[in-house]
């Protein structure tokens, strides 16, 4: 079993590279750690966002990574080198989104600033802001369509609205939802968008007509994370709940619930080929699953700064101290007295 060095408090985001077997993981601590994911060997760590990074996002030519961080910045990373090459500015507030179009011609970014944003990922300049006279909210999710001219975004107010990035107009709103849509996703023939929200259920959608065709109930804490599998079949959801699910993207049927988690499930996302699936929590542990019969088959956990210390017979400590150095990883043996 390897055992890798991740963060020091929960994770955030996670992405598989398009065309490498490297996992980038990013988190509270402001560090993006990209991972060989077949020896657990840490290849790079990306330094500069601030704060929180809620996402992180390839670009589909695997050279190039995009970060958000809590301070509205976007950063644009050159993955061989470790370098930034821009920095993206504009939004006023947390970036919780970022997508790359398919054809590697965008970078969209979404934020709690109410804002969808274009951006050139080439050059870093904005192209535009997408807005409508609906009153939208802070966004949570984007994600392009396979034709790489739709982009899905989730929002606050529960809804979903559909966007054509090359005139810039908002084409349609989905709603159904009864609280926040976190997660928007696209099947990979285009046709079903998929949305998951903190009303705890997932919904499959028709792009054409805008209808849902099966609300998905099984969780009982609000979903945060979806993917779907390559070959459209399967939807994977991760809830705070602590489990992830696999659904039958057909009839909405759960196939599998994922149990192993003992925290908050924070993202989940499947390698390209759709033999792998990651996963992550909130006590900052990263599980790699095989896809589809889900047997874990690494967890990556970062030994805690004072893993193992022994606090017994340290004088001078309140009830409240030692609670927290136990949660970094500190013990504390019960004494026996003997008369």
């Amino acid at each position: 079993m390897l055992s890798w060095s991740a963060h020091d408090r929960w994770i955030d985001s996670l992405a598989f590279c398009p065309h490498e077997p490297i996992l980038a993981s990013a988190k509270y601590d402001d560090a993006i750690k990209l991972w060989d994911i077949n020896t657990g060997q840490c290849l790079k760590v990306l330094q500069g966002n601030t704060l929180s990074v809620p996402s992180v996002a390839w670009h589909p030519n695997g050279k190039l990574l995009a970060s958000s961080d809590s301070q509205g910045k976007i950063k644009l990373w050159q993955v061989d080198t470790g370098e930034c090459l821009h920095t993206l500015l504009g939004h006023t507030d947390w970036v919780n989104s970022v997508a790359f179009s398919p054809d590697g011609r965008f970078l969209a970014s979404g934020s709690r600033d109410r804002t969808i944003t274009l951006w050139n990922p080439y050059t870093g300049e904005r192209i535009d802001t997408l807005l409508d006279d609906d009153k939208m909210g802070m966004i949570f999710g984007v994600a392009f369509h396979p034709n790489s001219l739709i982009l899905a975004s989730g929002s606050y107010n529960c809804t979903i609205k559909l966007w054509n990035v090359e005139n810039k107009q908002h084409l349609k709103t989905f709603r159904g939802h009864q609280n926040y849509v976190d997660s928007v996703v696209f099947s990979p023939n285009g046709k079903f968008l998929v949305s998951g929200s903190y009303d705890r259920t997932v919904k499959i959608w028709d792009v054409e007509k805008g209808e849902c065709l099966k609300t998905l109930q099984g969780h009982s804490n609000r979903i945060i994370p979806l993917t779907i599998s390559p070959d459209g079949s399967t939807i994977v959801s991760g809830s705070f709940d602590h489990t992830v699910k696999f659904w039958n993207a057909i009839n909405g049927q759960c196939i599998m619930t994922l149990t192993e988690h003992q925290n908050l499930v924070s993202s989940v996302c499947l390698n390209p080929e759709g033999t792998i699936l990651a996963s992550s929590d909130f006590d900052g542990k990263i599980k790699l699953w095989n896809f589809p019969t889900g047997k874990c088959f690494k967890t990556l956990e970062l030994p805690r700064i004072y893993e193992g210390m022994n606090i017994t017979d340290i004088i001078g400590l309140t009830e409240a101290q030692k609670d927290t150095l136990k949660n970094l990883g500190a013990v504390e043996h019960n004494c026996v007295t003997r008369s």
